[in-house]
């Protein structure tokens, strides 16, 4: 039956798609769109672990909803909870695995600030936020409505704009980091940013009950949140805007100081996220990402 699940997903999601506005217009205010990534992007956050049996199914799912909206969905995967405890140790740990399996940590020092806000190590895997939406009563998301969910959102107008504009230096691994904004409608509140470094092409030990004995030792893992840059430790962000806000008010954000980028990362596998958020709800506006170098 598994089996037959991801092509009525997928297909209920292209379905949405179809509705979809290219280059959408804000509501209220009549502010200026930018002339360029005029599309609305949202985040969506995969709550995972490598000794979760049932958390690559989910992997698979943000592949395809992915597909289906090119450039518009940006996942962050992040390993939390026991379920994403190394090996030995763990009560989790499969039985009869060789020396060094599930040894990969892909956790990141922000896994206690995801707790703090929303509770995200009491979840069970797997689960998902989309853009944050539903907080405090319906977060997080079960699978069975992500496609749905991001279905729904994308057609909205945009509400503001982002773009990362990154300088790194490979030989000192050093960064260096702006980001533009506008605000896109009439709105009152405070606004904050949150810059995510993001790591692809990982290799190591999954739990997976698509397979015959459970196991995969050359699992590739995706968009796992290697730490957030402009608040380490924490998800929380940098405010960028407060107030009564105008359509049309820009905003920009400067890391205060470089950033240096750990060498356990590759550098040729780094992504760097950013997305604006309200800081009553955690209601995620917009999304965007830029590659390290």
């Amino acid at each position: 039956m598994k089996k037959y699940l991801f092509p009525i997903i997928l297909s209920a999601v292209v379905i949405a798609r179809c509705d979809y506005v290219d280059v959408p217009r804000q509501a209220g205010g009549g502010g200026p769109i930018p002339t360029s990534d005029t599309i609305r992007k949202i985040l969506l956050e995969d709550f995972t672990g490598h000794l979760c049996t049932n958390c690559p199914d989910a992997a698979l799912l943000l592949d395809s909803i992915q597909q289906a909206f090119p450039h518009q969905v940006i996942g962050v995967a992040v390993h939390i909870g026991f379920f994403a405890n190394t090996c030995p140790g763990s009560p989790n740990c499969p039985t009869g695995v060789p020396a060094g399996a599930f040894a990969e940590d892909f956790r990141s020092p922000e896994e206690n600030s995801y707790d703090q806000v929303f509770d995200a190590i009491s979840w069970p895997l797997p689960m998902r936020m989309v853009n944050h939406t539903g907080f405090p009563l319906n977060i997080p998301t079960p699978k069975s409505s992500w496609a749905s969910l991001v279905g729904t959102i994308l057609p909205q107008p945009m509400t503001a704009y982002l773009k990362i504009n990154p300088s790194y230096n490979a030989s000192t691994r050093q960064l260096n980091l702006g980001v533009n904004g506008l605000m896109m409608v009439d709105t009152t509140g405070t606004y904050a940013l949150t810059i995510y470094l993001l790591e692809d092409s990982l290799t190591g030990w999954q739990t997976d009950d698509n397979l015959a004995n459970g196991l995969d030792s050359e699992y590739v893992f995706n968009h796992v949140l290697r730490a957030c840059i402009n608040t380490p430790g924490s998800i929380l962000g940098s405010t960028v805007v407060t107030g009564t806000i105008a359509a049309g008010t820009p905003f920009t954000y400067t890391l205060p100081a470089p950033y240096y980028v750990s060498t356990a990362f590759n550098d040729d596998h780094l992504r760097i996220v950013a997305y604006l958020y309200k800081t009553d709800d955690y209601g995620v506006l917009q999304a965007a990402e830029a590659e390290l170098q």
